[in-house]
């Protein structure tokens, strides 16, 4: 390719040289470069200064060199581009050179602080099942189709995923899933990348302080901006506490507590499996997933949302969730903390008043210490009511776990308080996010036991 093809949008400051070399490759490491190379000069991925590491580039065959806006140009009989963003010139200049191979795949994003590699390996699975190849990219491998997975350590470097990518268009391969971490995006490794579906897993992540916590929802959200028309579709947890700052109408929302596109009922926990039913648009259906563990629960889910948005159809979902590959760690370790069946059903009330009649359904063979009540905690405007869910609380079970009603954000410590002090023989604890509240309950009776949830009917997303 001619360097005055490969630069086109890309984020030049000068260019010192000829624009008419022939390009016959990419690198950002001196060890990586042959004749026609151009060399991207990275700081922090070369152990020799600057000056040493143009040197070998040159001595190497480089034709042109890439450096920052800060650098002097050096005395060499070759071309120089000056950028003012590198990394964003890398993505850029790899897009070019493998003709921008995300916009003929179908391309699913997948974000989150968890889960990420689960989902995409259980997408991948689905669509194997439905006899749809995939490339897929996580953070240490790459799988083209059926082929063994090819292990590299700086798989998301644009150069080398972007190559992938280009191979998969090649061989046909019409659907891509890539793994994209806090770190990928920041770093803009993915911001020449098109996506057609995004999946959040969650939002949330373990910063301590408001500020850095803001800063990671917001860099995931930019990939939204990455989208390639105004319908593609988004699947987003909505147990997680910030999920309603994703605001876009092609939202997919899947969870546990309340009414969504893609919602688990009736689910049972085991130490090596775990049943649950889907219900969806399309229908409901029961599951089995061979993969332990509540985590494993919302996996599905997202997977499961992903192919409603896509039309995938059940006997594929089913399929493609039985026969899992690349998960063995997951599905033939048991779920070690478990030592007999939980059980977690949701009721959904529409108004407070509806709270101690519910709790009276949940009663089980299970016994006071054995069951565990999440109730996702409302305002009420007759102060009596918190009496009477104190009471029923206090009653139905040993344990409780007071959560965030998003309906009810403003009031949550004083509703809160409202109630528990009619509890004097519950042991309560608090989790904003629900999913956290879910999985505090289930430490809570891993020996076996029940979990009743308790939250406000929701509007469907």
């Amino acid at each position: 390719m001619i360097l005055k093809q490969l630069l086109a949008s890309t984020p030049i400051f000068e260019i010192r040289g000829s624009r008419q070399n022939i390009i016959k490759g990419l690198a950002i490491d001196t060890d990586n470069v042959r004749q026609d190379y151009l060399y991207i000069y990275i700081e922090d991925r070369e152990d020799m200064g600057y000056e040493e590491s143009i040197e070998k580039a040159v001595s190497l065959g480089a034709t042109a060199v890439c450096i920052g806006q800060e650098y002097d140009i050096l005395p060499y009989d070759i071309t120089f581009v000056k950028t003012y963003n590198v990394k964003r010139f890398l993505s850029a200049v790899s897009k070019n050179f493998y003709q921008n191979p995300s916009q003929s795949i179908d391309m699913i994003g997948i974000t989150g602080s968890h889960g990420k590699t689960t989902v995409g390996t259980m997408v991948r699975s689905i669509l194997k099942a439905a006899g749809v190849p995939t490339v897929m990219i996580n953070t240490s491998s790459c799988i083209l189709a059926d082929g063994p997975p090819y292990i590299h350590e700086d798989i998301l470097n644009p150069i080398v995923f972007t190559k992938f990518l280009r191979e998969a268009a090649d061989r046909g391969i019409k659907r891509g899933i890539i793994e994209c971490s806090y770190t990928t995006i920041v770093e803009e490794r993915l911001r020449h990348i098109w996506f057609d579906s995004l999946i959040y897993t969650d939002l949330y992540t373990y910063f301590k302080n408001q500020e850095k916590d803001c800063h990671y929802l917001e860099i995931r959200k930019t990939l939204i901006d990455h989208l390639k028309h105004i319908k593609c579709p988004i699947i987003v947890n909505m147990d997680d506490y910030h999920a309603n700052q994703l605001k876009n109408r092609n939202i997919v929302g899947y969870g546990v507590y309340g009414r969504y596109s893609v919602t688990a009922k009736d689910i049972v926990l085991m130490p090596d499996s775990s049943e649950f039913t889907i219900q969806t648009p399309r229908g409901s259906k029961e599951i089995t997933l061979g993969s332990p563990g509540l985590h494993n629960v919302y996996n599905a889910m997202a997977a499961i949302g992903w192919c409603v948005a896509e039309g995938i159809e059940f006997p594929y979902i089913e399929e493609g969730l039985k026969r899992l590959e690349g998960l063995e760690h997951i599905q033939y370790n048991k779920d070690m903390d478990i030592t007999n069946p939980i059980s977690i059903k949701v009721y959904n009330y529409s108004t407070p008043n509806e709270v101690p009649k519910l709790l009276a359904k949940g009663y089980d063979d299970n016994g006071y210490d054995n069951r565990v009540a999440i109730l996702c905690v409302p305002q009420c405007e007759d102060s009596s009511v918190y009496k009477d869910i104190g009471n029923a609380l206090n009653k139905f079970s040993r344990y409780c776990v007071m959560t965030l009603d998003h309906n009810n954000i403003y009031n949550f410590k004083d509703s809160a308080y409202s109630i528990v002090q009619n509890m004097p023989d519950s042991a309560v604890h608090y989790e904003i996010d629900h999913y956290k509240a879910l999985k505090k309950s289930r430490n809570i009776v891993k020996d076996g036991g029940s979990i009743v949830v308790l939250a406000q009917e929701n509007s469907e997303h």
